[in-house]
């Protein structure tokens, strides 16, 4: 049977309120993709097994790409 596989992307995702919801995300079975350009955050909140990607949510172009 094929599985189909969800994705989040959470912005902000190395702050205190992304980094537990990319956690939870990640527990419930989704691919997470955490973007945060650490202005505020800190890397080392970001959830074992997610994507990172440092990088600021204006700029749209690399935002697509995520």
């Amino acid at each position: 049977m094929n599985k189909i596989q969800r994705i989040a992307v959470v912005t902000g995702g190395a702050g205190f309120i992304g980094s537990h919801l990319a956690m939870t995300l990640f527990t419930e079975g989704y691919s997470v993709k955490v973007v945060d350009n650490l202005s505020c955050g800190k890397r080392e909140k970001i959830p074992a097994g997610a994507m990172f990607f440092e990088q600021d949510v204006n700029d749209t172009a690399a935002l697509a790409r995520v």
